[in-house]
């Protein structure tokens, strides 16, 4: 069989030392390797330098065209040989998911369908994405006819159900949360040639912009770049599958870098895709951004499905509608009654900007920071479509305006010393830089919102950083803290470039940079993305938003405090009711002026799941108090104590699920195969190393290899060092 990993542009000298280190230490390695010459390129005369000689020690070297790359290069799978003679993976993976959407909120369920192609016992490990504000309640596993419930545990009390089921040869399923928006399946005796179904189930509540609503489910994530320096010990760099070691920075790298499987793989990733969708209220429009569907309607519901059945699971699926002129909702309010409590979730859109209020934001002069990534991930259609939007928003500047543009990869490089005014000359010179921009190297982020926020702004003008990027990092926390604690007079405005983007971090990066955030997934959408953007960018519609429930004692809301909105987006809070809370006044200001509007609370529709959501909230909230110096004993257990009575997935519980009967002998040997995710859309070949198990004389060999360019890198980086 074969074992392997993948990796990207960007990859340094050390990181191919504590790869080989990792191979030796599993007892495997490299049979041969391919690279694209146009990875090849990237690399620096050093590392190439390196790497030809690494491989001059291996079997063999493809050094090849993109096109010219074999189809069967796969990444982090086992691998059988098929009756036909060629490889593929032991353990496939295939997914359905169902939107059940109603007013404001989506039930979703999602199943991972594990095929066991070998004769062997497999473990499956899959380690996916989901939307950044799911509330993930249910799992159930499918085999054949039997349905096994789970249950929400500690996380380190569900791991140890599952371990010891595992070990019994009971078949046993845990859901564990990597990041608000990625979760590991782990499925445990998968029998010869059997399929497990393991359903996860979740609700989300729904986006609406510019009057439209929508939702967006990931189906595959872009490979993180992981900062600093590897954890001393390799008993504590390697504690998951990924390819990445942990690092200083990232203690749980090896747990969010799952291995990609190339976008030249025979064996897709696939996923069927199907909504029913109750939007309350009569539709102008339904439709997918990037996957063609068809509709059947029947009276006010609408039957949804792919047009083309099960699709790769390359790129993320976006639905939207519309309402009909005329029906577009400016107030919606649903409750849930659990053991008594009430809990209601919160639409309030406030008003348009009038003609005045338009003409003064015209007339403000900015000060605009745009921050563009162009670091390996970039590649391809994403850093395209980045330098396309940029170029757009260069060309929105007024001479009134001043601006500056901060390149980021492996380094920072600011275009202008400083913020310099926008006329003509300008301009252009910023134009011909973004359009010689090309993607490279590692995802070194800190340096350049640093560079960005350190700069005090002028009195007279708005200051506004606007940030292109896919999110490709693993140290997410560290950027958050140093946005919220730098953050200043400055307002953070993030764009997500790319078919999967990292959305968790580019919502939560707009909400505590007091900005919004914008996807841009084809250069179809950059016109329509970016004048949206650029109308929010002249300012806020309301500010200093408050609210005052009637009762003496104010129910909990999420979030606490609700940051200024922009034109065409509405308040959306979720509370936990008392019995004397029968109305709400929201208050807050448009142009200086004062603007308020009182809600009846004891009109609304009954939904199921706003229980959930609220929770939901309320953990990403006290999450939020980690950067803040709040004890994280303190906000681990109250985390624990909300998710444990509202039956949530968090950072620390888990859903675990096992079926009594065993089906496995302790005479046999159990395997583990990783499943891998695609690559993104558009996104150009990565590093693929596929290995063998190799005689154990050959570890001596490696070993020696990387201590050798260990060695070599060290005195390479003294020898450069300025």
């Amino acid at each position: 069989m074969h074992y392997s990993l993948s990796f990207r542009s960007g990859i340094s000298c050390n990181q191919i030392s504590l790869w080989l280190k990792r191979l030796a230490k599993q007892n495997k390695t490299p049979e041969w390797v391919v690279i694209s010459k146009q990875e090849y390129r990237r690399l620096n005369f050093f590392q190439g330098v390196l790497l030809i000689i690494l491989l001059g020690l291996l079997p063999g070297l493809v050094l090849a065209n993109n096109d010219d790359i074999p189809t069967n290069v796969k990444a982090g799978s086992l691998f059988v040989k098929s009756p036909s003679g060629e490889m593929q993976e032991a353990l496939r993976m295939e997914s359905d998911v169902h939107f059940a959407i109603s007013g404001l909120v989506s039930r979703v369920a999602v199943k991972q369908h594990f095929k066991n192609h070998t004769q062997d016992w497999l473990e499956g490990i899959y380690v996916f994405p989901l939307p950044e504000n799911a509330a993930v309640d249910r799992l159930r596993i499918h085999v054949g006819e039997r349905v096994i419930e789970g249950v929400i545990k500690e996380k380190q009390e569900a791991k140890k159900i599952y371990q010891q089921a595992k070990a019994s040869g009971k078949r046993t399923a845990l859901v564990e949360q990597e990041r608000p928006n990625l979760f590991t399946t782990s499925v445990a005796n998968i029998g010869p040639n059997e399929k497990i179904i393991v359903e996860i189930s979740y609700q989300q509540t729904l986006e609406y912009k510019n009057n439209r609503f929508s939702l967006r489910f990931p189906m595959t994530i872009t490979p993180r770049y992981i900062p600093g320096q590897a954890l001393a010990s390799e008993t504590t760099s390697f504690k998951g599958t990924g390819w990445s070691v942990d690092t200083d920075q990232v203690e749980d790298a090896s747990r969010i870098t799952p291995p990609m499987k190339s976008n030249y793989s025979i064996n897709k990733n696939l996923i069927q895709v199907t909504a029913s969708l109750d939007a309350g209220f009569p539709l102008s429009k339904v439709n997918s951004l990037y996957h063609d569907i068809n509709l059947n309607r029947t009276n006010h519901i609408y039957a949804i499905e792919l047009q083309n059945g099960k699709v790769p699971m390359d790129r993320d699926f976006e639905l939207f509608w519309e309402p009909a002129i005329g029906q577009e909702p400016s107030a919606a309010l649903f409750k849930e009654n659990i053991d008594g409590d009430d809990y209601a979730l919160l639409m309030l859109m406030p008003p348009q900007a009038d003609t005045a209020l338009d003409e003064l934001q015209k007339s403000l002069s900015r000060e605009v920071v745009f921050i563009i990534d162009t670091s390996g991930s970039m590649a391809g259609k994403a850093m395209e479509q980045a330098r396309q939007a940029l170029v757009m928003a260069i060309n929105t500047l007024t001479p009134n305006d001043r601006f500056n543009v901060i390149e980021f990869n492996s380094v920072t490089k600011k275009l202008f010393t400083h913020a310099i005014f926008a006329d003509y000359q300008s301009r252009q010179t910023a134009i011909q830089y973004v359009n010689n921009l090309h993607s490279d190297g590692g995802t070194e982020m800190y340096p350049a919102i640093d560079a960005a926020l350190q700069v005090e702004g002028l009195d007279g003008f708005v200051r506004q950083i606007v940030f292109m990027t896919d999110g490709s990092v693993g140290n997410e926390d560290a950027l958050f803290k140093l946005i919220e604690d730098d953050l200043g007079e400055s307002r953070l405005f993030t764009v997500g470039i790319g078919s999967a983007p990292n959305s968790y971090f580019m919502r939560k990066a707009a909400q505590f940079g007091r900005g919004t955030y914008t996807y841009i997934s084809s250069q179809d959408e950059i016109a329509s993305r970016m004048q949206a953007l650029f109308e929010k960018l002249q300012s806020p519609v309301l500010t200093h938003i408050e609210f005052v429930w009637d009762g003496d004692e104010q129910p909990v809301v999420w979030p606490q405090r609700v940051p200024d909105l922009y034109k065409n987006e509405p308040i959306l809070i979720t509370a936990k009711l008392n019995d004397e809370n029968k109305s709400l006044r929201v208050s807050g200001k448009i142009a200086g002026k004062d603007w308020e509007r009182t809600l009846d609370l004891k009109t609304y529709a009954k939904h199921p799941g706003v229980a959930a959501l609220w929770a939901r909230n309320k953990i990403e909230d006290l999450m939020d108090k980690k950067l803040n110096g709040t004890s994280a004993n303190d906000i681990r257990q109250k985390i624990i104590d909300v998710a444990l009575k509202h039956q949530l997935v968090s950072q620390y519980t888990s859903l675990v699920a096992v079926d009594p009967i065993q089906a496995r002998s302790a005479k046999e040997k159990l395997n583990t195969s990783n499943v891998a995710n695609h690559m993104p859309h558009g996104s150009k070949q990565a590093f693929g190393f596929p290995q063998a198990a190799t005689p154990a004389g050959l570890q001596l060999l490696i070993g020696l290899i990387a201590g050798l360019l260990s060695f070599f890198t060290y005195i390479t980086k003294k020898r450069y060092e300025i």
